[in-house]
């Protein structure tokens, strides 16, 4: 799986943080950083792989979009660039990202990033020392509340650069989700490079029968996605009454149970409606949340599913 933030090397950071501060021919900016020309053609080819760089011509000064230069420029009136790029290299970015998204602990960020435990350890360390992240707690980590918007603005800027790139492919859609290194897309394309089919899009498959749309639901993943995956994906995208029954009925029908979904829910930030749909089945509805509809409407709907 492609990660959607990229993971730049120190040149490449270096690179960046140069063209942050105005247009430059690649000559100067490895007169400015004292790099090779071959390194500063490496790292230029990495940064257009992320679309980072767009259009880039020889010869001529590259421009950096200036949402990611006023972002970058953030950070670089508190930091030198040197010192930037090393807390930023390789996985450390996607680290900071996401523990701003609330992902706090190692394995919510293993979960969603699909790094090793020592990884996320090693990065987690780096951004301490740089001061962008603290430990509020054991096992529970937070940006710094002076560098939160710096964070997030970097964060939007980078996700607009993936959002062109899938643009750039010829991938529409009418609703995106993004979750770590996970994308759910809703899309009328019968299918999309390097995404496999999820959701909705494969009730059907498991015994839920729902209207035909032209709505399809696509998960980046290299693999088909097990039942809770579906479940909550599913649930990433519902948004009304007809929604959570069809969701409610698969959660049933399937056999689901929380303690095998409830973590996938939480990575998927629906842990309250899939933590509400199992105990409406529980309690035969005696307990349900205000999305959820009444057990007799449910029942209802059930009866075409005889066991």
């Amino acid at each position: 799986m492609k990660t959607v933030f990229p993971e730049l090397t120190k040149n490449s950071w270096l690179v960046l943080l140069s063209l942050a501060r105005g247009p430059k021919k690649a000559s100067e900016i490895a007169r400015e950083n004292d790099m090779e020309d071959s390194r500063v053609s490496e790292a230029l080819a990495r940064l257009e792989e992320f679309n980072i760089l767009k259009e880039r011509q020889r010869k001529k000064p590259i421009v950096l979009d200036a949402s990611l230069k006023n972002a970058l420029k953030e950070f670089m009136a508190a930091y030198s660039k040197e010192r930037l790029a090393e807390c930023l290299e390789g996985k450390k970015l996607n680290i900071l990202l996401q523990v701003s998204e609330g992902y706090d602990k190692v394995a919510k960020l293993k979960a969603v990033t699909g790094y090793s435990t020592p990884t996320i350890n090693r990065s987690l360390k780096r951004t301490q020392d740089c001061l962008f992240v603290y430990l509020l707690k054991k096992g529970t980590y937070r940006i710094r509340d002076e560098i939160l918007p710096k964070v997030e603005a970097l964060r939007t800027a980078f996700f607009s650069c993936f959002l062109e790139s899938l643009e750039m492919q010829g991938i529409e859609w009418s609703g995106i989700r993004e979750f770590g290194n996970v994308v759910l897309i809703n899309s009328t394309q019968s299918s999309i490079p390097g995404f496999v089919r999820t959701g909705f899009s494969l009730f059907h498959d498991h015994g839920v029968e729902i209207m035909e749309t032209n709505d399809n639901y696509f998960v980046n993943f290299e693999r088909k996605p097990g039942r809770e995956e579906i479940f909550v994906h599913a649930l990433a995208f519902s948004e009304d009454a007809r929604d959570f029954i069809f969701c409610t009925l698969f959660a049933d029908l399937n056999g689901l149970t929380p303690q095998k979904t409830m973590e996938i829910a939480a990575n998927y930030k629906v842990e309250r409606e899939a933590g509400a749909i199992f105990e409406f089945l529980k309690t035969r509805g005696k307990v349900r949340a205000e999305f959820l509809p009444s057990y007799e409407e449910y029942a209802s709907a059930r009866k075409d599913y005889a066991d």
